[in-house]
């Protein structure tokens, strides 16, 4: 009788662990099917923005953060994707962090070098438009 409570509750398990992992892999596949290609790179270093950057257009930046302007990143923007090709992180540790991240090309994407204090991450906005300034009042009609 008791292996038969066991066979049943083993059976129950798969059933469950079965419908979740079909659950995640449905949402992952939503969430990769709708995701929206960026427009912009925008570049922040303790968390002020730097600059904003197309990825319609191929360039090469060099960020220079720190007290001293001692650290540097190179920011590579080609064929609409953004990543970091080269740091001067310390140790190899960190070096790895921030220049073996994957290359980003959709809004919320992002690449964190935590060692300089720097974020880039991938928005959908206009290039062509200014951005409106804190200072400036609101005006409403």
């Amino acid at each position: 009788m008791a292996e038969k409570g066991n066979t049943q509750k083993i059976r129950n398990d798969v059933i469950l662990i079965a419908v979740l992992a079909l659950l995640i892999g449905i949402l992952a596949g939503a969430m990769i099917l709708f995701r929206e290609e960026g427009t912009m790179v925008v570049v922040k270093i303790d968390n002020k923005e730097y600059g904003r950057y197309p990825l319609s257009k191929n360039q090469t930046i060099t960020i220079v953060s720190g007290e001293n302007n001692e650290y540097y990143n190179i920011l590579v923007i080609e064929n609409g994707e953004a990543y970091v090709s080269e740091a001067n992180c310390p140790g190899r540790l960190a070096w790895t962090k921030c220049t073996n991240q994957p290359k980003i090309s959709h809004t919320n994407e992002s690449i964190i070098c935590k060692e300089h204090h720097l974020s880039i991450e991938i928005e959908n906005s206009d290039p062509n438009v200014q951005e409106d300034d804190d200072d400036v009042p609101d005006i409403i009609s």
